[in-house]
């Protein structure tokens, strides 16, 4: 596996090397396939090594779950700051709309997770307790949501959010970690013991393959917009689709390997940490205009938000007729964000 691996890498180096040759726009293609390759694999390291650590640590499994999700969507965090980084009003606009649209993008993932599932048990079970932390977190990400489409709607969609302002969302995730470790007690791993050598390996190779792809894939945004004159939204979506891989790739495996709750947990927290950290982040380095794409966005990942977190905690479980309702509503969020884009 290991070999098949290398030789992947190899050939799809030398495809970029040679690219070179060809011209700029072949290098940017072949960079972008190299950079979502790395993307994908590299995140599977970083992940299993921030796994690994949380466990040698002793805490538990659903917060070492939670930790190791936020490695998951560190490529949407760099992407957006590398497309902040070209200091253009296109390429900041990309950068805010594809952190946006990769929630969106969960929320409907979240969606096809129930249906796959609930097709073969009917319902999903959720205890209370498994999402008592998240559903927190889902109504203050809501708020968020609501209070930056609210500030959009009253400056006619032609004003910015200030920068700096992202400290406050960070803050708001920064209170519900702190609040999941003081109620979870550290208990010691029962599996077998991973050196530490080999989970230092893993973090290096995972954050430093994950940093090289990210950069690669923010290339080809770039180029989009002030090459071949795609607009920042068709742009942010084709970003948000590669950028949102890892993160939905993990949850959907792990789910269909029987760990259900943790494939929930890991779609709801990719929903939520899209908004409170990679937007905080952004928010952090520059100013985030609030035209008609990103407060369109804003207000649709409350609604579906809303519309999950109730239908969670009204049984305690999901049916396969809320999935079809998730699904659909997100997909008619996706069609109306196309029209207004045209």
């Amino acid at each position: 596996m290991v070999k098949e691996e290398l030789l992947a890498f190899g050939a799809l180096l030398l495809m970029y090397i040679c690219s070179f040759a060809v011209g700029k726009e072949a290098s940017i293609i072949a960079g972008f396939v190299l950079g979502v390759y790395l993307v994908f694999r590299a995140s599977e390291l970083a992940v299993e090594g921030l796994d690994k650590l949380a466990l040698k640590i002793g805490i538990s499994k659903h917060l070492a779950g939670v930790i190791s999700s936020i490695a998951s969507i560190l490529p949407e965090t760099l992407i957006a700051l590398f497309l902040i980084m070209k200091a253009s009003a296109e390429t900041i606009e990309t950068a805010v709309l594809s952190t946006i649209i990769a929630a969106g993008l969960n929320v409907f993932l979240l969606g096809v997770f129930i249906l796959i599932l609930g097709s073969k048990k009917g319902a999903i079970k959720v205890s209370y307790t498994a999402i008592e932390h998240e559903s927190e977190l889902i109504r203050s990400t809501i708020v968020v949501c609501f209070l930056i489409t609210l500030m959009g709607l009253v400056e006619d969609c032609e004003g910015y959010l200030p920068q700096g302002i992202g400290i406050f969302l960070l803050l708001v995730y920064a209170a519900y970690i702190i609040n999941m470790v003081s109620k979870t007690p550290l208990k010691k791993s029962l599996e077998k013991e991973v050196s530490s050598r080999k989970i230092a390996l893993l973090i290096a190779l995972g954050f430093g393959g994950v940093i090289v792809g990210s950069k690669l894939v923010s290339d080809l945004g770039e180029y989009a917009v002030h090459t071949l004159n795609l607009s920042p939204a068709l742009a942010a979506l084709i970003l948000a689709i590669f950028g949102t891989i890892p993160e939905n790739g993990i949850a959907i495996i792990g789910a269909l390997k029987g760990h259900l709750e943790l494939g929930l947990a890991n779609l709801l927290a990719g929903i939520t940490q899209c908004i409170l950290i990679v937007l905080g982040i952004v928010a952090l380095f520059t100013p985030i205009p609030l035209d008609g794409y990103i407060v369109f966005q804003l207000a649709s990942v409350a609604g579906v938000l809303w519309l999950v977190n109730k239908a969670i905690l009204d049984d305690n479980q999901l049916t396969l007729e809320e999935g079809v309702f998730i699904v659909l509503l997100q997909t008619l969020v996706l069609v109306l964000f196309e029209e207004l884009r045209i």
